[in-house]
């Protein structure tokens, strides 16, 4: 899997996380700790623009109520089933 795929599966299970608590990109930004406008830091994050640091991601793991181990079993579980030999 490579970086990009990567940190677009982990965005994505934080995205999925994010909406089943119900919490906008902006709430989630704030109980993380990024200041104003963090919510579009969120939003890249969720779409694999950019990776978050280790200790950022535990404070997002934090706040959806998991860790980051699961956030990497999600984004790993949602690439089973795909076959790339087409």
């Amino acid at each position: 899997m490579s970086d990009s795929t990567e940190a677009q599966r982990l965005g994505q299970a934080i995205r999925n996380r994010r909406r089943e608590l119900n919490l906008t990109q902006e709430k989630l930004a704030a109980e993380v700790g990024y200041g104003q406008g963090g919510g579009v830091t969120v939003s890249r994050i969720e779409h694999g623009v950019i990776s978050p640091p280790l200790s950022r991601l535990s404070r997002i793991a934090e706040a959806l109520q998991t860790t980051p181990e699961e956030l990497y079993a999600e984004a790993k579980g949602s690439m089973e089933g795909q076959n790339y030999d087409r």
